[in-house]
């Protein structure tokens, strides 16, 4: 934790999900059902409060499907 701040980046795949955490200082990645549509994603603390200080979305193309 710099400055008391965490820099997270999920992205989101057919098959998973990769979580990177500053940077690459932790990494974790979870399977996924692509036949399941994503309805949300949900960004949760545990055990203090946060502030969400900057968002960014991005869709990218799919390579496999025009």
């Amino acid at each position: 934790i710099i400055d008391e701040k965490v820099k997270i980046r999920v992205l989101v795949d057919r098959c998973l999900y990769e979580v990177i955490g500053n940077d690459g200082q932790a990494y974790m990645t979870f399977g996924r059902d692509y036949k399941i549509p994503i309805s949300e994603i949900t960004l949760s603390a545990n055990g203090t409060t946060s502030k969400l200080i900057k968002l960014e979305l991005h869709n990218l193309k799919s390579i496999w499907y025009p």
